[in-house]
């Protein structure tokens, strides 16, 4: 969930607030404020999956320490 995003990058205007998905079209750009809560990697992605088996695919890795009261991973 982004917090905010800045659709294609224009920080003059005010941000999309709360949103899970933003389309970039090539050639576009987009800035996005989170807060990520449980550390790990997280992958991006372009919804057209079959780009990812050609390797457009992102990762974004959070470091710190996990907050139980949000994520517990079962052994």
């Amino acid at each position: 969930m982004f917090d905010r995003a800045w659709v294609w990058g224009g920080v003059i205007n005010p941000p999309e607030l709360g949103i899970q998905t933003v389309s970039v079209p090539p050639g576009g750009a987009l800035i996005v404020d989170l807060k990520i809560e449980v550390p790990g990697r997280y992958i991006l992605v372009d919804h057209t999956l079959s780009r990812m088996e050609r390797g457009l695919v992102g990762s974004l890795y959070a470091d710190g320490e996990a907050n139980e009261e949000i994520y517990h991973v079962h052994e």
